[in-house]
């Protein structure tokens, strides 16, 4: 659901995704560093205003792998910081207001693919595009699909951990972030993942 503002858990899943946080781990503190520059004066000491609040900025990604936030951040301060598929959806439906954000020079700008990671797109698309996945999703028989096929359309199986999963949907997610036919169908098929994924576990 779109937010209408934004709290401190908002603005370092933000800064995490403009570190590059859907595509591999990211420190906290360039994290930091990115939100002190996105939301200036938010993340500071009260009394050395001048030197960002690396613990407040810690606390707040822990936060946002709680449950009652979204669960949109994996990670930790040793391991690193990763957007999960929901985080990267949340950026996606808020992209109103987080565009907004902020009128400074390290404002929040949306990638563009291009170079390698244009050639990466053009196979993943054909990939995904070609897969029974999407060949069933495209006629509308969503109930035909099966969880294996959606675990090979994210090249993710049972020796897969959990934080390697939602790395791995969340590069791919992130590859089709300007694609709204490809992001949405993606996003669809995780649902119904979900909803397999309880199934098997009854």
């Amino acid at each position: 659901m779109a937010k209408t503002s934004l709290n401190n858990v908002d603005y370092v899943v933000i800064a995490a995704f403009k570190a590059g946080a859907s595509r591999g781990f990211i420190d906290t503190e360039d994290i930091a560093k990115i939100v002190s520059d996105l939301v200036p004066g938010k993340f500071m000491w009260r009394k050395y205003n001048d030197q960002i609040d690396l613990e407040s900025v810690r606390k707040r990604l822990y936060d946002s792998r709680k449950e009652g936030q979204g669960s949109r951040m994996v990670g930790s301060d040793k391991q690193g910081w990763s957007l999960t598929s929901n985080g990267l959806k949340w950026i996606k439906v808020n992209l109103h207001i987080i565009e907004a954000l902020s009128t400074n020079k390290n404002g929040f700008q949306i990638k563009r693919v291009k170079g390698k990671e244009g050639q990466r797109y053009k196979f993943e698309k054909n990939r995904i595009l070609n897969s029974s996945v999407h060949e069933k999703f495209s006629r509308g028989d969503l109930d035909a699909i099966v969880l294996r096929e959606i675990n090979d359309l994210f090249r993710v199986d049972e020796y897969t951990t959990e934080l390697q999963t939602e790395n791995r949907i969340s590069k791919i997610l992130d590859l089709f972030f300007d694609d709204e036919y490809m992001f949405t169908m993606l996003t669809t098929i995780l649902q119904l993942r979900v909803k397999l994924g309880a199934k098997n576990e009854k």
